[in-house]
């Protein structure tokens, strides 16, 4: 599901920066491509960190109303 909610939001950031894109490239491809792997660099990593903060944030172990919310152990994979 993380896959494709990327997809979905990289998409409507494209389609919504397009207009600008074009304006400021004069419909170059190459210069398009290049601001277009800029976007998506930078949303990889803040929906990878948003991802985490929010599984956190769902998964703490905290009781509200007389509900025990029990944190579940995920095995997420450390890069070095």
């Amino acid at each position: 599901m993380g896959v494709i909610s990327l997809l979905i939001l990289f998409e409507y950031l494209t389609l919504l920066l397009h207009p600008r894109v074009v304006e400021f490239t004069h419909h170059t491809p190459f210069y398009e491509l290049l601001i277009f792997v800029g976007v998506a660099a930078l949303l990889i990593p803040a929906h990878h960190r948003i991802e985490h903060w929010l599984i956190a944030k769902l998964t703490v172990k905290n009781v509200v109303g007389g509900l025990t919310i029990k944190k579940q152990r995920m095995r997420i994979k450390k890069t070095s």
